[in-house]
């Protein structure tokens, strides 16, 4: 595996194990806090997504294969897959591995409790002075 893939991996579960939460404007921010065992769960549980959705997709792009001669012996393992089978072979085998890395990967980065201030709704004033005269708009959001 390329390292840059390895790299946008990692960077996808760092992010997506963050969880942000506003708190009120005023009130003090608890600090930053960082559990490695909601990580791994987290991180394993995305790695085996991605990696039986991979493993699925992979399984079934190989097609079907021929039908095994019926003068074969049941000795000399002739295996006939359809694509379905490949691909549920694929996604339980990659979706193992995946679930495998992301608990490792998790556990290591942790699960990451992020506090923001959430501003109150602050009003917009523009004003505007045209050689015709002069204008003045308020906007207020929420």
């Amino acid at each position: 595996m390329r390292p840059s893939l390895i790299l946008a991996a990692l960077a996808l579960t760092a992010s997506a194990c963050t969880h942000h939460y506003k708190i009120a404007a005023g009130r003090p921010l608890p600090a930053p806090h960082t559990a490695h065992g909601l990580g791994a769960i987290e991180g394993g549980g995305l790695g085996m997504l991605a990696g039986a959705a991979i493993g699925a997709a992979a399984g079934y792009s190989r097609g079907d294969d021929l039908p095994c001669a019926p003068e074969s012996e049941p000795f000399l393992a002739c295996n006939s897959h359809t694509a379905g089978q490949k691909a549920a072979i694929g996604g339980i085998l990659f979706g193992g591995l995946g679930a495998v890395t992301g608990l490792v990967v998790g556990a290591a980065i942790g699960s990451r409790e992020v506090y923001e201030s959430e501003d109150g709704p602050v009003p917009r004033i523009s004003a505007s002075v045209t050689p015709g005269g002069a204008s003045a708009t308020a906007a207020w959001s929420f």
